[in-house]
């Protein structure tokens, strides 16, 4: 899965803010508060519609928040990322360093300032700076994060009996804030990630699709031809390979893959995000084949980065933008 951020948003927020900032300046002068507008793109309409509300979401519960801000200079950051995924332009692989992409796309330090002021000033915690400057990590009670947003929290019950909470409204910002914040991530809970391996039943017959390794599993040559990849060639080693994963892996599994196939002895590096830590749990299978996929490949000297989050909406969204 990838992450793209919506560049577009905000220009096609633009009329309808335009629309109803003179009411929302009047409302906000009568109750003595500031200027809000609504931050779209927030509400899960269908899930919802297909769930059962069982009411309120606890004044107490802590509910994590990832603000996120949107980058600067979209046009050319578009017209950057065409010219380096075009064979004909000269700027084709050139890739730019994280600093100098936030230095020239990142949100400014005023507005990240600015967004942490908000967060503080509403009695949320901050949890999380990110040195780009995209997402801004806060917490605090079911109360406060309302109030700060001016919504309400509902909590819902899947079909499958998952409870989730969702705002039956979009969030809404100072409007000193309207450009600086793109998305409200937490607010809703609906999306559920979940591993989509099968076991083969017992007893199949085996296919031509099948492997040539034990139980008809696919063996690092297997892996190599459905790609077209050709065996690891010397001068391509050192290289760094990494895989977004939700749940932890066991190491001697990884071990065992590589002496049985007598693989090179590669690192795998694991990198904690938000407190995470390597412990297989029910996504561990399809974790310890992505790795092994990559082992299938792997070159000596090369190394595999294991990018471990927690399966929450925040922690997701902080995964993504830590490999970015």
């Amino acid at each position: 899965m990838n992450w793209h951020f919506k560049l577009g948003g905000r220009l096609r927020a633009a009329f309808p803010i335009l629309t109803i900032l003179p009411l929302c300046v009047l409302t906000a002068r009568v109750m003595g508060q500031s200027p809000t507008v609504p931050v779209p793109g927030h509400l899960s309409s269908r899930t919802v519609a297909e769930s059962r509300a069982v009411g309120r979401i606890s004044a107490t519960q802590n509910i994590s928040i990832a603000i996120v801000l949107p980058p600067r200079n979209e046009g050319q950051l578009n017209d950057l990322i065409r010219g380096l995924y075009d064979p004909n332009d000269p700027r084709y692989g050139h890739y730019i360093a994280p600093a100098e992409y936030t230095a020239r796309f990142g949100p400014t330090q005023q507005d990240y300032n600015a967004v942490t002021a908000f967060a503080l000033a509403h009695g949320m915690r901050v949890t999380g700076l990110h040195s780009n400057r995209h997402i801004l990590d806060v917490e605090g009670p079911a109360t406060t994060v309302e109030a700060a947003f001016n919504v309400h929290l509902i909590q819902y019950q899947k079909l499958n009996g998952r409870i989730f909470h969702a705002p039956t409204t979009e969030p809404r910002v100072p409007v000193a804030l309207a450009g600086r914040i793109q998305s409200v991530l937490g607010l809703s809970t609906a999306s559920e990630y979940h591993t989509h391996i099968r076991k083969r039943p017992a007893g199949r017959v085996a296919s031509p699709r099948d492997g040539t390794g034990p139980s008809n599993a696919l063996s690092p040559a297997d892996v190599r031809a459905a790609y077209n990849i050709p065996a690891p060639n010397p001068n391509w080693a050192g290289q760094t390979l990494a895989v977004y994963e939700l749940d932890g892996y066991t190491p001697s599994d990884l071990t065992f893959y590589q002496n049985f196939f007598g693989l090179p002895a590669v690192t795998i590096q694991p990198i904690l995000i938000d407190n995470a830590r390597n412990i297989p749990g029910s996504g561990a299978s399809e974790v310890t084949l992505d790795i092994e996929l990559q082992l299938a490949l792997a070159s000596a000297r090369d190394t595999v980065l294991v990018y471990i989050a927690p399966n929450t909406v925040t922690a997701r969204i902080d995964s993504y933008n830590r490999i970015a």
